[in-house]
């Protein structure tokens, strides 16, 4: 097992990768509440489908946490290189679960991304200018 080390460091730097993107995609969606840039909805019913996206925040929030905890893992490894076969397991569950957490806010995301899609294909008063 004088890979692991190795292993570890790779699945940290995946780890950041992931904590970096959950950023990124939070930062995309609070502009998209306070831009100006997308037509809004003017019915309170389809105004509901922005209510998506506190789950996905939830998600990204626990994502980034889990992230947090799987370098605080690492670092136990680092100063105690005794316990890594012990810390490994749950560096990997750890890992998983930031994994899993991204992609679930990611469903939340998509939800909305199609039913406003949808909105904007169907309704018209989305669609700014149409005449018809």
């Amino acid at each position: 097992m004088s890979d692991l080390p190795t292993i570890l460091k790779e699945v940290l730097d995946s780890s950041a990768a992931i904590s970096g993107w959950a950023v990124a995609i939070g930062g995309a969606t609070v502009a998209i509440i306070i831009g100006t840039s997308h037509n809004r909805p003017d019915s309170w019913t389809l105004r509901l489908l922005y209510l998506l996206f506190l789950p996905g925040w939830a998600g990204l929030a626990y994502s980034i946490f889990l992230g947090n905890q799987l370098v605080g893992s690492y670092l136990a490894t680092r100063f105690n290189p005794s316990s890594i076969n012990a810390i490994s397991e749950q560096i990997n569950n750890l890992y998983s679960d930031q994994r899993f957490y991204l992609l679930w806010s990611l469903a939340f995301f998509g939800f909305w991304l199609t039913g406003y899609t949808l909105a904007w294909i169907f309704l018209k008063q989305l669609r700014v200018g149409d005449k018809s």
